[in-house]
């Protein structure tokens, strides 16, 4: 916002320029001898031009607030949001045996490296830990709303995650939540929204 603010005084300040030296070039020897009525017609000659000019601009500049406005207040909702899915997502693993995820981790990469179908290796812990892999999706989507409108607010967001849950057990979570949307279809490894950058080390790219 401070940018377009100096950039619409630098437009403001060039279109007086561009406006009155012309006039002034061209009447500088008169001005000396200008009657009240020459003057009147100067005012009405820099006002008919400059002011739709200046219309135009804060019009523009009135657009930019509400698109900022709403920006931001769009970034405060998913702020809010990330944090209660975040707790959400990590009161439900406190409730698991960590070693259930390490295991299942474990045993989708070798599905996956094998060619085997991760789903019907997994189908089991899936279907028992639906809502948890679903609760970390959510997570990573928000997350990545929020990183295209403010990429400093997404490491702080991210950040707080990486506080608040242990960075191998969300990484191996993150794991079974990509085989899990690449069975469905629904992503691809360079597609995919990596949260943690331990969670591709063993994923393959070269299909």
């Amino acid at each position: 916002m401070r940018d377009l603010l100096k950039g619409i005084l630098v437009f403001a300040f060039v279109m007086i320029l561009v406006v009155v030296t012309p006039y002034t070039l061209k009447y500088w020897d008169q001005f000396s001898n200008a009657s009240t009525q020459d003057f009147a017609n100067f005012g009405t000659y820099f006002s008919g031009i400059l002011t739709p000019l200046f219309a135009l601009v804060s019009a523009i500049f009135l657009g930019v607030q509400i698109l900022e406005t709403s920006k931001n207040n769009k970034l405060e909702r998913l702020v809010r949001d990330h944090k209660e899915y975040l707790c959400s997502f990590s009161d439900r693993l406190g409730l698991l045996n960590k070693n259930d995820i390490i295991n299942a981790d474990f045993t989708a990469l070798k599905a996956y490296h094998n060619g085997d179908g991760v789903i019907l290796s997994l189908i089991d812990f899936y279907n028992s830990h639906n809502n948890l892999i679903e609760a970390f999706i959510i997570v990573s989507e928000t997350l990545s709303q929020i990183n295209k409108i403010d990429p400093h607010q997404f490491r702080s967001s991210r950040g707080l995650t990486l506080s608040k849950v242990d960075r191998d057990i969300l990484a191996r979570i993150e794991r079974l939540a990509f085989f899990l949307d690449l069975e469905r279809g629904y992503t691809n490894v360079e597609d995919y929204k990596w949260l943690c950058k331990e969670s591709r080390a063993d994923v393959k790219t070269d299909f």
